[in-house]
C-alpha cells in the first residue's frame, strides 16, 4: 500500500511544482486548470506568429479627419481669409499633375479629391506650421463667379468647423498662390 501512496505523492509534488513554476512566470491562466482544452494543447505556432508580428514596426496611422475651420480671425470676421489658386504644380504631362485634397493636414491622410493647375480655392484654415492650408472649393471652378454660394464671406460669431454646401479639405501650402 505504501508503494501506491509513494507514486501518488510523487505525482502531487510534480503537479504542485509545475503550478508554482507557471505562477512564477506570471501566467495568469493555467490552461490545464481553466477547462480550455484548445489552450492546453497548443503547439507554439500562435506564439511564434504573435512574436513575429510584434517585431515588425507598424505603419504610421492614417491621421483622423480634421475639419476645416472658419472664423479664425475672431468674432464678427468673415468665415474665410482670402481667395487663392492652385499654382506651381510640377507639370510632367502625366497622371500626377494635380494637387491632392486630403481629410487632414498630412500626406498620410486620405485623399478626397484632386485639383488642377489654376483651380480657384478659398483659404480658411492652416496647420500650426503653416505647411497645410484648409480650403473651401467647388468642383466646377465657379467659386469666384457671382454670389457667395459657399458662405465664405459670411460673418461668423466664433471659430467653428466649415459646414457649408461646398467641398472642403486640406492641401499642401507650397502649391497655393493667394489671388491678388
Amino acid at each position: 500500500m505504501q508503494k501506491g501512496n509513494g507514486g501518488l505523492i510523487a505525482i502531487i509534488v510534480i503537479l504542485v511544482a509545475v503550478i508554482a513554476f507557471m505562477l512564477g512566470r506570471g501566467d495568469t491562466e493555467l490552461p490545464f486548470l481553466s477547462g480550455d482544452e484548445d489552450a492546453a494543447e497548443t503547439d507554439g505556432a500562435n506564439e511564434t506568429e504573435e512574436t513575429t508580428a510584434q517585431a515588425e514596426p507598424a505603419p504610421p496611422p492614417t491621421p483622423a479627419r480634421r475639419a476645416v475651420r472658419v472664423g479664425l480671425d475672431g468674432p464678427g470676421s468673415t468665415a474665410c481669409r482670402s481667395g487663392a489658386l492652385v499654382a506651381n504644380l510640377p507639370m510632367t504631362g502625366g497622371d500626377n499633375d494635380f494637387l491632392a485634397v486630403r481629410e487632414a493636414p498630412s500626406s498620410r491622410a486620405t485623399q478626397v479629391d484632386k485639383l488642377g493647375q489654376g483651380h480657384p480655392i478659398i483659404i480658411c484654415d492652416q496647420n500650426d506650421a503653416g505647411t497645410w492650408i484648409g480650403i473651401v472649393y467647388t468642383n466646377d471652378n465657379s467659386l469666384f463667379r457671382g454670389r457667395d454660394r459657399c458662405g465664405v464671406m459670411d460673418r461668423v460669431p466664433a471659430t467653428r468647423a466649415y459646414d457649408g454646401q461646398c467641398q472642403s479639405g486640406w492641401v499642401y501650402a507650397k502649391y497655393v498662390q493667394v489671388a491678388g
